[in-house]
């Protein structure tokens, strides 16, 4: 901890860093007296600039923004800088920003660290343009990170925007980087190239002490971890060629619906002597987990009834269904050991109701319908009943 706070004093006191986004613009060769007064240099970088990549944008929707047409196959998009490091060569550090805005779309745009070239143009010339020469990407091949990350079981473990929310960067007198992220907030440190070096550190709370401040995205709460770990699941699959998404199923009292009257017992009454406090069960936010692209299917312990009541809408298996023994013994023969239906001596169906139900009962036009009564046809003497 104390270690920690150093770090952090460091910080406050390190020099501030220009931030730049669509274009880099710097002074050159200016007095300084008025350096900050006159811009004489200005280069621009497209925001369509991409560079090679795995398939980004894919939570971003079908319709095109902005003119570009998304996913981005098979490319990342550069832009997006909010941090830049002068590495006195003429050449600049220049840092991607967490991607699309969100953790929830944000799970393929990788965490990137750009060397850029800029050509300012100025009074005495300059074409004005900037070329992206390298780049180096996060990631955590060692496993420093203590909590799941979207490329959480490939070898190489890249960070992505749906893991950290990169703001800042310094780079130290060894060379290794330092990352400031929002979502913890932690400091993320790395190597020269991007490797995670060690656990990310967390912001203390000076106010008190032994403790760390948390953000609303932090990557240890129980309302992100719906998320991150569908995101884990989903890159897991895709690893494999699996092109299907997971679904997420969680019970539905830990669903964050506002309704007070659905509640996990034993978090809302921990047991004695745990030295657990009350928590709440509003948890998993329907919204962002399916913003994140995952279709949300509650379970309940009720399961089999549950289903009952999906497959035959208005019928449910508690009270709407009879046994059914005509040749159960033949049938018997053919069902697995431990089927239901076979322990209970009987198959069950749902009794068949002639009546016609309220909506057949009324056509379009509001003229009623007679009921009818139907003659069932000899069965064929051919056919063996079964």
């Amino acid at each position: 901890m104390f270690e920690t706070s150093k770090i952090f004093h460091r910080l406050r006191r390190a020099k501030a860093q220009a931030v730049i986004s669509a274009s880099l613009s710097f002074a050159v060769a200016v007095p300084p007296a008025i350096a900050s007064d006159i811009l004489v240099g200005r280069a621009v970088l497209p925001a369509t600039t991409f560079a090679p990549g795995p398939t980004s944008g894919q939570q971003l929707g079908s319709a095109p923004i902005n003119g570009q047409t998304v996913p981005f196959v098979d490319k990342q998009p550069v832009q997006g800088f909010s941090a830049v490091a002068d590495n006195g060569d003429g050449s600049f550090m220049v840092m991607a920003d967490n991607g699309y805005g969100a953790m929830e779309n944000s799970s393929d745009f990788n965490l990137r660290v750009y060397r850029i070239r800029p050509d300012f143009k100025t009074a005495q010339g300059g074409s004005g343009t900037i070329q992206v020469e390298t780049s180096i990407e996060l990631r955590d091949p060692d496993k420093k990170i203590p909590f799941t990350i979207a490329n959480h079981f490939s070898a190489e473990r890249v960070l992505t925007g749906a893991d950290f929310d990169i703001e800042s960067l310094q780079v130290a007198p060894d060379g290794t980087l330092w990352f400031g992220d929002e979502f913890g907030p932690y400091l993320l440190h790395t190597d020269a190239i991007g490797k995670v070096l060690e656990a990310p550190i967390p912001l203390p709370d000076f106010d008190n002490p032994g403790k760390e401040v948390r953000s609303p995205q932090n990557q240890f709460n129980e309302e992100s971890s719906a998320v991150r770990i569908m995101n884990a699941a989903r890159n897991h699959g895709r690893l494999f060629g699996g092109k299907k998404t997971p679904v997420f199923s969680p019970n539905d009292p830990l669903l964050d619906d506002g309704n007070a009257t659905t509640f996990i017992a034993n978090r809302q009454n921990p047991p004695t002597g745990s030295g657990l406090k009350a928590a709440s069960s509003e948890i998993f936010n329907v919204a962002s987990i399916k913003s994140a692209g995952y279709s949300v299917v509650t379970w309940t312990v009720d399961e089999g009834h549950a289903l009952s009541r999906v497959l035959t809408p208005g019928k449910d298996s508690r009270n709407d269904y009879r046994p059914y023994t005509h040749n159960y013994a033949s049938i018997a023969r053919k069902m697995r050991g431990g089927c239901p239906a076979r322990q209970a001596r009987h198959a069950s169906r749902r009794p068949r109701r002639l009546q016609a139900t309220a909506a057949e009962k009324t056509s379009t036009t509001g003229s009623a319908l007679r009921p009818t009564s139907r003659r069932r046809s000899p069965p064929n003497r051919s056919s063996r009943r079964t």
